[in-house]
Order: C-alpha cells, then structure tokens, then sequence
C-alpha cells in the first residue's frame, strides 16, 4: 500500500489507554527554505529517546524511555501493532537493526548492569535477552556483514558479540571517555571508530587478532558522530561549538568543519539523500547539510526540542523524535 502522509493512523485495541495517545495529527507542510518540509506528526506520548525505522518491512520503532517499552509502528497503514516491554534505562537508549535477519537489537543500562535485547522484526517479539555484569554501556554498532555487535563501554572497553548467539568473541580497551562507536567492514579489515571526549580523539580500531591503534584530533566536547558509508567519512557534534567536524579515519585526517547556527547534538546520515541531519536543541530546529560539498543548505524550525532521529534508507524519509512526545515526519528532496 502506498503511504499516504496525511491518513489517520487506525488504531488497534492493544491498550485502550493509549488510544488517544497515537492519534496521527496531519497539519499543512511548512518549509522555511529548500526542499526539506515536514508532513506529519506522530504523537508517540512520553519520551521518544531511540528511534529505528525499517524500510523494507514499514515499520517504525520508538523507544519510550519514560514507559520503558519499545512501540512499534507500521508505517503503510499508519497503526501501532506492538508494544515490546524492556527495562527501563538510566543511560541512553541504542537500537541497532540488521535488515537482512530482520532483526533489532536494543540496549540499556539499569543499575549498572547492561542489558541487550534481541528482537524478531516479523513477530515484534524478544528472541534472547543478555546481561553483561556491572559496566556501563554507552554505545553499541552493528556489523551484519561479520554477524557481529561491538558493545562500548564509557570506561573505554568494547567487547564483539555474535549477533546470533550473543556471546563474547572477543574485546579490546582504548581510552576512558568512550561516548560512541561505529563500526563498518572495508576492503582491508574491520574497522571501529570510538569517539572519545576526554582525549578528544577519534580512535581507529582496526580489528583483528591484534587490533592496532590510531587517532585523529578533533574538537572538544564531542556528543554524537554518523557514517557516510560511501566515501567513509565520519561527521561529528560538539556540544558547545558551533560547528559540526568532517574526519577521515581511514586515512587519519580532518577533511571539514561545518559552520552551523548553533551547537547539535544528534546527527544521521541519509543514504538515499547523501544529506546529513544535525539536530540542535536551542532553538528547535534541524540543519540539512549537503554531503557532497559539506555546506548547510537548510535550516527547519520544530516546535520542540529534538532528542533522536531515524531516516528511513529507502525512501529517504526522516523521522525526529521531540521533548513533547511526538515524532515529526520530514520529507526531503
């Protein structure tokens, strides 16, 4: 079925009381410049903190981290058909999707015991469930080409994990600071990149037997960093700059810095767009930013603060979660 971006969303009686709280409110696109435009609104309720869109099979998941559950929402006829109940986090929310398993993988961390979730993307339903003792977690990458899950933890640990049994191959330490990871498989290896705030550094990890080490300089106070997977380049937020960094891991070198309005904190990258989204908390807004000259070409304004976002590969749709509970759909071009 077709979407179409202003239907109501029809709701199905999984729990009356949340019959009201995802009503579809369709309002009239409004654009301040360009081509970005929002087309409707989800409203989601509580705190959409996590968010993962799956494009082949329509369906959107938003991670509630004040109802501690994972809602599901299907994207073509605009319902919400599961509600996957998890336990509640005190860190931030991380969920992971391998598309070709159809699987989705979610992580918290609740009285400093790390908890990873494995989830049926068919069914909506919990396959496995690990915890990993007393660490805190603070970032997890997916690696389906190696059916692997790298786990970082904010003392600097990162542990690989079998995606289908969950267990612990093998792990490898790097500096305190850990705020995120990102791994990808290139021509020549395995390769994950840390992003560290203490040493204000980007650690390249080449995995193996013996990983082996490198760094690249950045800004301070770095929060949240995206892939673009086709030239390999990572593009970083600084809490309090107003700038967004562009590196080269691979090759070790900066190659941007991006003046913005004011400083971001989450970022994503589109795949179908070649744009990367940069979400600044004050004023409420997003930045567009053109992947192939590294330049803003739009600012959107939302009417609250925006705390995640998911961009759906395939049809090139945004999706950003906001302090009030509802989820905007962005439409791009």
């Amino acid at each position: 079925m077709k979407r179409n971006p202003l239907a109501s969303i029809k709701l199905l009686n999984i729990k009356p009381a949340f019959s009201l709280l995802f009503l579809l409110q369709a309002f009239t696109a409004t654009v301040l410049w360009g081509d970005l435009t929002i087309i409707d609104s989800i409203s989601a309720g509580g705190s959409p903190s996590a968010l993962k869109v799956h494009p082949f099979l329509h369906k959107l998941y938003v991670y509630d981290s004040y109802g501690s559950e994972i809602r599901v929402i299907d994207l073509e006829c605009d319902t919400l058909i599961a509600e996957i109940p998890v336990t509640p986090g005190e860190n931030r929310f991380i969920l992971e999707l391998d598309v070709t398993n159809n699987w989705i993988f979610a992580a918290t961390v609740r009285d400093f015991q790390d908890f990873l979730y494995k989830i049926d993307c068919l069914t909506d339903s919990i396959l496995a469930q690990k915890i990993l003792g007393s660490a805190t977690y603070i970032s997890a990458s997916l690696s389906p080409q190696t059916n692997s899950i790298f786990w970082g933890l904010e003392g600097g640990k990162i542990y690989r994990l079998d995606e289908h049994t969950l267990a612990v191959i093998d792990s490898f330490t790097t500096s305190y600071g850990l705020i995120e990871i990102i791994s990808e498989v290139v021509d020549f290896g395995i390769f994950v990149y840390a992003l560290r705030s203490v040493a204000n550094t980007i650690a390249v990890i080449e995995w193996g037997a013996n990983p082996e080490i490198m760094g690249v300089a950045i800004s301070p106070y770095s929060d949240d960093m995206c892939l673009n997977p086709f030239n390999h380049s990572l593009y970083i937020t600084h809490r309090y700059q107003n700038h967004i960094t562009v590196v080269d891991p691979l090759n070790l070198r900066p190659l941007a810095t991006i003046n913005i309005a004011n400083p971001a904190k989450r970022i994503a990258y589109s795949t179908a767009l070649n744009h990367v989204y940069a979400l600044i908390p004050n004023p409420h807004k997003v930045a567009v930013i053109d992947a192939a000259t590294n330049s803003v070409v739009q600012y959107l304004p939302l009417q609250r603060c925006p705390i995640s976002i998911a961009v759906d590969s395939h049809t090139g749709l945004a999706y950003i979660g906001c302090s009030n509970g509802k989820v905007y759909v962005i439409q791009d071009k």
